[in-house]
């Protein structure tokens, strides 16, 4: 039985009969209500589900998670347990992206297999993390880092009870960044697509195509208009795109 309770917005009702899922891991600081407007492409067919890191959204009232392999043990379990029989495909942003492809890592390991690893706003798994910042350089330096992705507003960052609540588990989620070390070994089958914003200050097209070294299947990479958040942008059409991709209102999967 399933105790982490990693999507609390859905019940087993809410997947059952789905053909296609589409399960979403949020970036660092983020939570599941991001995706939540992808619930209105869902049909008999197709579902949008988003996964809750433990001290995030809904989660809040829990200590957040830093162990990412014990993450991905829980996910994997969970996922296994909920998506049976589904075709399965796994999008993350940012840190999302780490979680989904060591979460599809793990899943074929355990005779799972994905139909795709989508990723966006993150290199690859096996590169050094750009961003100069590190949890050593105090609080100040992680607002500093935070608004220069530009995804908060400068009035929440410079109010201090909702940073009191916001940066301990900001702060979890940087922990597992900074722990991260690839581990050489199997590649996924899954095909990866990769997609980034043109105005991110930490990808660069030259690097774009390492995460095609991840996997032994197909490999698609794109540049979009706007910054590492491009895919919450207003005017942004990468989710809806996607998700005809997916339920086969375009035939570009």
């Amino acid at each position: 039985m399933v105790m982490s309770g990693y999507f609390p917005y859905y019940k087993n009702s809410c997947i059952a009969g789905r053909t296609k899922c589409l399960l979403c891991f949020h970036h660092a600081g983020g939570n599941a209500s991001v995706f939540l407007p992808l619930r209105r492409f869902d049909n008999e067919g197709f579902v949008t589900v988003a996964a809750e890191l433990p001290g995030h959204g809904r989660r809040v009232r829990e200590a957040p998670i830093t162990d990412l392999d014990l993450l991905i043990e829980q996910l994997a379990e969970e996922t296994a347990e909920l998506f049976s029989g589904c075709e399965l495909y796994l999008y993350g942003h940012s840190f999302g992206s780490i979680i989904a492809f060591e979460l599809c890592r793990k899943l074929e390991k355990d005779g799972i297999s994905p139909a795709a690893l989508i990723v966006t706003g993150r290199n690859a798994p096996d590169e050094t993390e750009p961003s100069p910042f590190r949890l050593e350089q105090g609080d100040e330096a992680l607002a500093a880092e935070m608004k220069r992705y530009g995804f908060i507003p400068d009035e929440l960052l410079s109010d201090r009870d909702f940073m009191s609540c916001y940066l301990p588990m900001v702060k979890a989620d940087y922990m597992m960044i900074e722990s991260y070390s690839f581990t050489q070994g199997s590649l996924i089958s899954a095909p990866i697509y990769f997609s980034y914003g043109s105005e991110d200050p930490d990808l660069r097209c030259e690097t774009a195509d390492r995460w095609g070294l991840m996997t032994t299947g197909v490999f698609r990479k794109e540049v979009r208009s706007g910054g590492h958040f491009f895919v919450f942008e207003k005017g942004n059409t990468f989710f809806e795109d996607l998700i005809r991709n997916i339920t086969g209102i375009k035939a570009d999967f």
